[in-house]
């Protein structure tokens, strides 16, 4: 049996992301069954985030236990406890039903790591921890004692005998957690793009719109996800603001997520059509803007994703968008494993130029390029071969 502990994400956060995981688990061992732990709205969201990605039987062996997150603010050592306690519940629970159980973590805290390590002398297999956007973290030490006392990395370092398992989402993290961290070494896996790429009904044939581009209708350009000053959201409104000006109805700007930052919410131009929700929009609703989205365009910081990677490009690549972005060291590697996925640039003044020059002049030979990137990509990454690829690190030394 599996048991899969989400101990922190609410509602749709990841949803997508949990449910791919989810469904190449279920491929990866079948005839295992799945439990899965986590809030309740969050169990909904992927249960139907299966069901959309046309996997129903993954769904129908899915036990799902709805748990209460723990705040996120809560003190360390308080929600050390709560996750300890949970887990050693789990464990327990479940042990009476079958031994031998798989356990893996869709993500972690340093609570949730410290709690992990606590039950693993209670059970036999290893423990699988997935790393995702907080090993952002590890590269910049806290300056008050108490963030300090929390801090991730502390927490990451295990013995070599540990049954801790880290598996990170990307060969390129795995490398950078290593080089921080060398003693991990042997601990630590990667499954490059745990997502499901398919080509459907929702995947837009943009050459075909492209082809027909008279200027009746506005290019679309989106930023979309959870937005804050530190994602460069407000460069993404000043620059929609600047362009508008210029360019009136040839081009609609959309934001569509939620704002981490209050005060963002005062800078949103009367151009731009802000989706905007205080927990995050509806999962339909989101799909439904990348449907009729042009392009994508992210102003993270070169220095951000260095250990992990963004489910908004993870998007851009399903429903096969065209991304205008400042260059870091994820869109950098999917360029190296996909081929042209749009434009990196350096600035925002280069992003500015860039969307500039589209409007006028719709780039159709390097759409074709991309359109086909795409969808070679998505013949090469599909369920089946990346689920071989989780069964492999599954039962390594299991």
């Amino acid at each position: 049996m599996i048991i899969a502990y989400e101990p922190q994400c609410r509602g749709i956060e990841h949803a997508e992301i949990n449910a791919a995981f989810l469904i190449l688990l279920e491929k990866a061992k079948p005839g295992e069954s799945i439990v899965f732990y986590g809030d309740s709205e969050h169990l909904t969201s992927v249960r139907m985030a299966i069901d959309s990605l046309g996997h129903s039987n993954c769904s129908s062996r899915l036990e799902c236990r709805p748990i209460q997150v723990p705040n996120p603010k809560t003190f360390i050592i308080l929600r050390l406890l709560s996750e300890l306690t949970r887990l050693i519940a789990i464990v327990f629970a479940n042990t009476k039903r079958t031994k031998n159980n798989t356990y893996i973590l869709l993500s972690s805290t340093s609570a949730t790591l410290l709690a992990a390590k606590v039950i693993q002398h209670f059970i036999s297999k290893p423990i699988f921890i997935i790393l995702h956007g907080i090993l952002e973290s590890i590269t910049c030490r806290p300056q008050s004692l108490l963030k300090r006392f929390a801090w991730f990395r502390n927490y990451l370092p295990i013995s070599r005998r540990s049954k801790i398992r880290y598996l990170t989402t990307a060969s390129f993290i795995k490398r950078n957690l290593l080089f921080e961290i060398p003693s991990l070494d042997g601990h630590v896996f990667h499954l490059d793009f745990p997502y499901i790429f398919r080509d459907d009904q929702h995947s837009v044939n943009r050459i075909k719109s492209f082809n027909s581009y008279n200027g009746s209708q506005p290019v679309t350009i989106t930023s979309a996800g959870v937005g804050s000053l530190k994602k460069g959201t407000g460069d993404f409104f000043k620059l929609a603001d600047t362009v508008s000006q210029q360019y009136g109805k040839s081009v609609l700007f959309i934001y569509a997520g939620r704002l981490a930052d209050e005060e963002l919410n005062a800078r949103i131009p009367e151009c731009v059509n802000a989706l905007v929700d205080a927990k995050m929009l509806s999962q339909i609703k989101y799909n439904e803007v990348l449907q009729h989205t042009d392009y994508l365009v992210f102003f993270y910081p070169p220095n951000s994703y260095k250990f992990g990677v963004s489910g908004v490009l993870l998007d851009a690549i399903k429903y096969e968008i065209p991304v205008i972005a400042i260059s870091n060291e994820f869109f950098e590697y999917c360029v190296d494993t996909i081929g042209k996925i749009g434009w990196l640039c350096v600035s925002t003044k280069e992003i500015q130029d860039t969307i500039k020059r589209i409007i006028k002049d719709p780039p159709l030979q390097e759409l074709h390029e991309i359109g086909l990137n795409y969808k070679h990509f998505k013949q090469q990454y599909t369920p089946e071969a990346q689920a071989l690829r989780l069964a492999e690190i599954l039962n390594y030394e299991s």
